[in-house]
């Protein structure tokens, strides 16, 4: 049974086994994550975690929709309140780093994990990655319609350029120990990103100089 059937009012040990993987992972890593040493932090059985997952390849999978949902429902209820675009970008580059610097041991896991070589994994993750880049589509278009961002942007590439923007400023977090507040790197890449989108579009400038007040 994976994180698709049972997220919405899953059960107590569904989510302890989830907060334990994420932890556990982020000591060992995924390789080195026994199922049973992650059943014994969880406070479990380690047939138990067999009831709610098929195997570790989908307790890892499962993790990345589940933690990337709720993220997503924080998203949308962020940018239904933003005003323009820029506003809509900035709320969403603000939880991103927000939250993944709130919580190193998940930032761990998603910066290390998601790179996983495996075609079943990796197939999961973009899944669970897919509904956000949707989201970024979103403000991508709703910028070209107000003519805040340049309509003759590529769009495949300005959507991997704003997550692997993101992306990498967590991973470079991460890789230095978590020396630094992550969230305070919202402003500077916030900037960035919009006069990077605002190309020649009359709005692009003005949007980004107030994104950064």
């Amino acid at each position: 049974m994976s994180v698709r059937h049972v997220r919405r009012g899953a059960p107590d040990r569904y989510r302890d086994i989830l907060d334990a993987a994420e932890r556990v992972i982020a000591r060992q890593g995924y390789a080195g994550a026994q199922v049973s040493r992650i059943a014994r932090e969880a406070g479990v059985a380690g047939g138990t975690v067999y009831l709610y997952f098929a195997n570790k390849k989908d307790l890892l999978v499962s993790l990345f929709r589940e933690r990337f949902g709720r993220f997503i429902e924080a998203l949308d209820a962020a940018m239904a309140e933003a005003a323009s675009a820029p506003e809509a970008l900035r709320r969403l580059v603000g939880l991103h780093l927000g939250m993944l610097g709130e919580r190193p041991e998940l930032a761990a896991v998603t910066q290390i994990e998601m790179r996983q070589a495996d075609p079943e994994i990796r197939r999961g993750i973009d899944d669970a990655l897919r509904p956000y880049f949707e989201r970024i589509d979103a403000v991508l278009r709703r910028g070209i319609e107000e003519g805040a961002f340049d309509g003759g942007m590529d769009m495949r590439v300005a959507k991997r350029m704003i997550f692997g923007t993101l992306d990498q400023c967590v991973t470079a977090w991460v890789m230095s120990g978590y020396r630094y507040d992550l969230a305070a790197l919202v402003e500077p890449v916030c900037r960035l990103l919009l006069q990077g989108l605002g190309g020649g579009a009359g709005g692009g400038r003005d949007d980004a100089k107030g994104a950064g007040r």
